[in-house]
């Protein structure tokens, strides 16, 4: 079943330059998903890079790609561990239950699992997928070691989180850190995304939805109207905005 899981047809290849993107080529045939053009450069930002920072706007399908990007890390490698982690419990919870609805509702993947509870998902090749919260202080996180560490709504995540609790786990294994959300202040997810050179940025801003069909320009028209200037260059420009209004 591993190799079955691991496999590629050419007919599902995926080609990004003289590359395949294994991860679109997997996730496309196994889970019969087909992405948006954002999503691709997103998976092919991680497939290249071991530091990896998504600027998106809100609804734009961050949470279902990085979930359908983590079952896919997990098949395809022995003993892979997987923290997600987000601000608050109910945050976590809501993009763990976006990857048990890809394994439950997939009958091959779901004979591949070993334990499911509300966090955590352990594979019979003992890899592990966990979602919890970080809370103010990170000690519901501290002390884990992973492959691969996603932030979810890294903008909302404290710097000392950060650096004292979540990049100490991926120390010993080289690991690949994602960093993805919407912007708020700058801390050290505007750094990623804007100062720090060795993280591949990919920016998803309501234009790019609204192309792709994941939100209706009736509804972005709406929040125009709905938000201040400033609210709305936010959540659904994804952009970086000082006090005086000025744009990152």
């Amino acid at each position: 079943l591993f190799y079955i899981l691991r496999v590629r047809t050419i007919l599902e290849q995926c080609l990004v330059g003289d590359r395949v993107n294994e991860a679109i080529d997997w996730i496309e045939c196994w889970l019969a998903w087909k992405f948006t053009a954002y999503q691709k450069e997103f998976l092919d930002a991680c497939n290249s890079n071991n530091r990896v920072a998504g600027i998106w706007c809100r609804q734009s399908g961050k949470s279902t790609t990085c979930g359908q990007y983590s079952v896919y890390k997990a098949l395809t490698n022995y003993d892979y561990k997987i923290l997600i982690t987000a601000p608050t419990q109910r945050q976590s919870s809501e993009l763990f239950s976006k990857i048990r609805d890809i394994v439950e509702n997939n009958a091959m993947i779901k004979k591949y699992v070993k334990r499911m509870t509300d966090s955590i998902v352990v594979f019979h090749n003992d890899s592990v997928i966990r979602c919890l919260p970080c809370g103010p202080n990170g000690n519901t996180i501290r002390g884990y070691t992973a492959n691969l560490i996603i932030v979810e709504e890294a903008s909302l995540i404290k710097d000392s989180i950060v650096n004292t609790v979540i990049m100490p786990m991926i120390a010993s294994t080289g690991g690949q850190m994602i960093k993805i959300g919407t912007p708020f202040g700058k801390n050290h997810f505007y750094r990623s995304c804007v100062e720090d050179e060795i993280y591949s940025v990919v920016h998803v801003d309501w234009t790019k939805a609204v192309r792709d069909g994941r939100i209706t320009q009736a509804f972005i028209d709406e929040q125009d109207n709905e938000l201040s200037q400033t609210e709305f260059n936010t959540e659904y420009g994804a952009l970086f905005i000082n006090n005086n209004s000025a744009f990152f």
